[in-house]
């Protein structure tokens, strides 16, 4: 798939490295799906964050996902 840099992003490429929390939300800009994904960033001790890559994906736009993760820190 592609992230919100249009950039591909595929499994295989942590496949020995990182573990992968895959997420899947609705939208972004909701009350809900931002506060799960601030819960995330927020509540994964930083120690484990070198170890794990969060992936998410929703029907938004990619356009969307930037302005979305550079607004809230994801």
């Amino acid at each position: 798939m592609r992230d919100q840099n249009n950039e591909q992003v595929t499994l295989s490429e942590f496949r020995g490295h990182k573990a992968v929390l895959m997420i899947f939300y609705p939208l972004a800009f909701t009350g809900i799906c931002t506060g799960e994904l601030c819960t995330v960033r927020d509540d994964l001790p930083h120690s484990r964050m070198q170890e794990i890559q969060t992936l998410t994906i929703s029907v938004d736009s990619p356009y969307s996902h930037k302005i979305f993760a550079e607004r809230e820190g994801l």
